[in-house]
């Protein structure tokens, strides 16, 4: 395994294989209307967004490049180009923090200054993938380098880029005096905080709250009708955070200060969204599009941005917990407008997805070494690794793999760390990156894994676990690999099956028995070409080793599970026992048959997309009527890589023993 310095590691590893169809190449930019009499509010500002710098004439050459031609090829020299301009930010970041240390060291007020540059510093590492992911979709929309953020307060919608060419936001949320036109107009009901239709005195510029969403959609609707032309809806949760960009943590807004609401644009010189639109932080919540829950007639929807009396934290971009009664009006809740251009919704929407995060497994690896695994989380595509120190409350950004299983060596023995796996995709990562997140585990707490030794045995490479314990007349367990384990080097078994990863890190804990793990050949199409090979294998292993012919169970997953089921079907009198996960079977008289005696526990995800679970469901219906030992767990709701997690690692179920004979 790699050995992983505890030290912050940037420039990851180029990622390939990149949809180009969802990051489509857009027509020219329309132009937008022109608010009445609007100044350019930025033209001549002091402010400067440091976390979000004006883009270089190579950033922006590399933009033109894929527009004109969007290859593959193209979007990966973009995003090189997006991760080392972010890094190039970092680095400044990280030396203004280093300055601070070295001036205001015994200073009074240093602490304070070091700590406020520390959480900026960590907000950018922790919310990484994010904004790589999210300049990607603005940086490949056509519109980007014929817009300028400078001019944004001229016009009263923003494009939001990366959404779709037809795609634009409200400069502002809406105000009490652009809602109570429509009360007037449409003859709507006003909002419970306004006393006979009208809303408070010197409001005028305030986001008008206590509205719900459908409210908020008539509004939309009137504005529709009224326009002729144009669309108004409310935007999707991904529509929002394009439109916001990523929330600054040096940046100023109502937000854990004011007692109350304040005008839209009370911070517009100083804070601005992704594209010039203002007030996404604070203020008042959001409300969006996207369904948070939908239970007994209920539906709760996602706010975003927080309010005035929210915690800073709950105000990120990236924070997508937040959900509201859509039927109700809350007084921290406002909303925003998106308008669709001459009514043409883009054929694709785009979603910044929110992944699963991973059940990580810890175990010690040796007095100086810590071994992490996890199961596949669907969509993503590498792991962001980072340790989280209690003392302090920072966090350390490791390294980004794209295996499932890690081990961390030149620890110090005895100590005790705590780590947090993120998955990342090309349009979302997990927002787990938190404490309550991590897993805690001791350099040498438990006893090392017990060895696992490479042999050759009747023609096939193999793993063989032997227990410390190893005397004669012991079980013998044989695993069968899925697909992902194919191949001529055994460390690949380590690095893509679970239930090898968790028995050579010591997981699964000292078994009684040995293990043998044969290695299927990479040319090979799957078990039943090799089935006699692998019995040949087992019977040689048990003279070998002295092991208890009468005790062997047989297990496996994915094509291993299939063949488990095929070779215990062909040699049914070798096996005590046998426990198929995930694995598809044809119901043959011949297999039915063979398998009528034997002790059997199947087990299938019922959301299995990969292998259909109802083969093996429908097979052990008919098995079942002549096998009073044939069972099978259904796992509701788990997908096809969810099954040996919840298999081998479950307490309640005890698989291991099980096949033990224990």
């Amino acid at each position: 395994m790699k050995h992983y310095e505890a030290q912050k590691i940037r420039g990851f590893k180029k990622i390939t294989g990149v949809c180009i169809a969802a990051l489509m190449a857009f027509p020219l930019l329309p132009v937008p209307t022109m608010k009445a009499g609007a100044a350019n509010a930025f033209q001549n500002s002091s402010f400067i967004e440091t976390e979000q710098p004006e883009l270089s004439e190579e950033t922006k050459k590399l933009i033109s490049l894929y527009q004109k031609t969007p290859t593959e090829e193209n979007y990966l020299k973009l995003r090189d180009m997006v991760i080392e301009n972010y890094n190039a930010v970092l680095d400044r970041k990280e030396a203004k923090l280093a300055e601070l240390k070295a001036e205001t060291a015994g200073k009074p007020g240093g602490e304070e200054k070091v700590a406020e540059m520390e959480e900026i510093v960590q907000e950018m590492y922790l919310t990484y993938w994010d904004r790589i992911n999210s300049s990607m979709l603005r940086f490949t929309d056509s519109r980007l380098l014929k817009w300028k953020t400078s001019h944004a307060a001229g016009y009263e919608y923003i494009p939001v880029m990366g959404a779709g060419e037809s795609i634009y936001v409200k400069y502002a949320p809406v105000t009490n005096q652009e809602y109570a036109a429509f009360v007037k107009a449409a003859g709507a009901q006003a909002p419970s905080n306004w006393t006979n239709g009208q809303y408070p005195e010197g409001e005028d510029n305030y986001p008008v709250n206590f509205v719900s969403y459908a409210d908020a959609e008539a509004y939309c609707a009137w504005l529709t009708e009224q326009d002729g032309v144009n669309a108004y809806r409310l935007p999707s949760e991904s529509e929002w955070e394009l439109a916001a960009g990523h929330m600054p943590k040096d940046a100023d807004f109502n937000c854990g200060v004011n007692d109350g609401r304040t005008p839209v644009v009370q911070y517009e010189g100083v804070t601005r969204g992704a594209h010039g639109a203002v007030d996404f932080w604070g203020n008042v919540w959001e409300w969006t599009s996207t369904v948070r829950n939908n239970h007994n007639g209920i539906i709760t929807l996602g706010v975003k941005g927080g309010s005035w009396r929210s915690d800073r934290t709950e105000c990120r971009t990236e924070h997508r917990r937040e959900g509201r009664n859509a039927a109700e009006g809350y007084e921290d809740v406002g909303f925003r407008v998106i308008q669709v251009l001459n009514g043409k919704e883009p054929e694709q929407s785009i979603e910044l997805a929110a992944l699963d995060a991973p059940v990580v497994s810890t175990a010690s690896a040796g007095s100086d070494s810590i071994a992490l695994s996890w199961q596949p989380v669907d969509g993503a595509v590498e792991y962001q690794l980072f340790e989280y120190f209690e003392d302090t409350g920072l966090f350390k950004m490791l390294d980004a793999v794209k295996k499932t299983a890690v081990t961390i060596h030149g620890l110090e023995p005895g100590s005790t760390h705590s780590y947090i796996v993120q998955p990342i995709s090309y349009v979302g990562t997990a927002d787990n990156v938190s404490p309550e997140n991590s897993v805690k585990i001791t350099c040498g707490s438990a006893a090392a894994a017990s060895s696992m030794e490479k042999i050759n045995i009747s023609g096939l490479n193999c793993l063989l676990y032997a227990p410390k314990t190893a005397s004669e007349n012991m079980p013998l367990i044989v695993y069968l690999h899925g697909t992902a384990g194919k191949g001529d080097n055994l460390d690949k078994l380590l690095d893509s099956e679970g239930f090898v990863q968790w028995l050579a890190d010591g997981t699964l804990g000292d078994i009684p028995a040995y293990v043998l793990i044969p290695q299927l050949p990479s040319d090979e199409k799957d078990w039943l070409t090799k089935k006699t090979e692998v019995v040949s294998a087992i019977q040689e292993t048990v003279e070998t080793y002295q092991i208890d012919s009468g005790n062997i169970s047989l297990t496996g997953f994915s094509m291993g599970g299939a063949g488990v089921w095929n070779i215990a079907a062909s040699y049914p009198a070798l096996f005590r026992c046998i426990a198929p996960c995930s694995g598809g079977v044809r119901a043959s008289k011949a297999a039915l048959s063979a398998l009528s005696d034997m002790k059997i526990w199947t087990f299938v995800g019922t959301e299995d997309t990969v292998v259909s679970p109802q083969t093996a469901i429908h097979f052990m219906e008919l098995l079942t009527r002549r096998n009073s030992q044939a069972v099978i767990t259904e796992f509701d709701g788990a997908a096809h890589t969810d099954v040996p997690r919840l298999a081998y690692l479950s307490d309640e179920i005890d698989l291991i023993h099980w096949l033990v004979g224990e």
